[in-house]
């Protein structure tokens, strides 16, 4: 894919061939500094089973809805202390179940950035891959640290089927979401892309008032 501002590898994505990296509105809907930190960040279009190998354990955690419901009953009753953090009460009803990431993972897990990539689960891509990915990609790939941005077509294109929108939609909401937690988080690697202080005073921010695992639901995210 030379013909675009990024580095793309497809890594055994059954789907990969369909997503068009190419088209002017994809690009031209960022300004040139988010332009600028996309081009640093290479992009790997990898299999479900390759993105359920890469995807980070302790995001798989999940709120079980009635014992959620029951605490936040109980949290409207009583006043919090000045300096109680008010997420702390919800903590321990965070799980680990392997059904309900079976169901979530196909919104859960249609893109991912990382910040590193763990070297053991990186071993394992190679072999999930869905179709024989090109030796250049998975040269790229093998040398790759962090920090990069992952997209599974397969549950992509999937999504978009189920909601009835443009493959192209889907697949640029997924990436810009990707390209938005990466603005976040990369102010240790690269110089702020937006000229502002601000980029770097979210990615502080962010933890204390988002509670670990909370972004859960029916669209594509990561």
């Amino acid at each position: 894919m030379e013909s675009v501002p990024v580095r793309i590898h497809d890594l055994g994505s059954l789907e990969g061939d369909r997503l068009d990296f190419g088209r002017e509105e994809l690009w031209g809907r960022l300004d040139a500094s988010l332009a600028a930190l996309a081009a640093r960040l290479p992009v790997y279009l990898v299999s479900e089973a390759q993105m359920d190998r890469l995807y980070p354990p302790e995001r798989r955690r999940f709120f079980l809805e009635e014992r959620l419901r029951e605490r936040l009953r109980w949290l409207r009753e009583r006043d919090l202390e000045e300096d109680e953090d008010p997420f702390a009460p919800l903590r321990d009803l965070e799980v680990e179940d392997g059904e309900a990431w079976g169901r979530q993972a196909v919104f859960v897990a249609a893109g991912l950035y990382l910040r590193r990539l763990d070297p053991g689960r990186k071993r394992d891509v190679p072999r999930l891959a869905a179709r024989e990915p090109a030796p250049e990609a998975l040269a790229a790939f093998a040398a790759e640290e962090g920090p990069a941005i992952l997209l599974c077509p397969e549950r992509i294109l999937a999504w978009a089927g189920r909601v009835g929108v443009p493959g192209e939609v889907a697949v640029d909401k997924v990436y810009y979401h990707e390209l938005g937690h990466a603005l976040m988080d990369t102010a240790d690697f690269f110089p702020d892309p937006t000229g502002r202080a601000g980029a770097g005073w979210w990615r502080r921010a962010w933890p204390t008032w988002w509670p670990s695992g909370a972004s859960r639901g029916g669209r594509p995210s990561g």
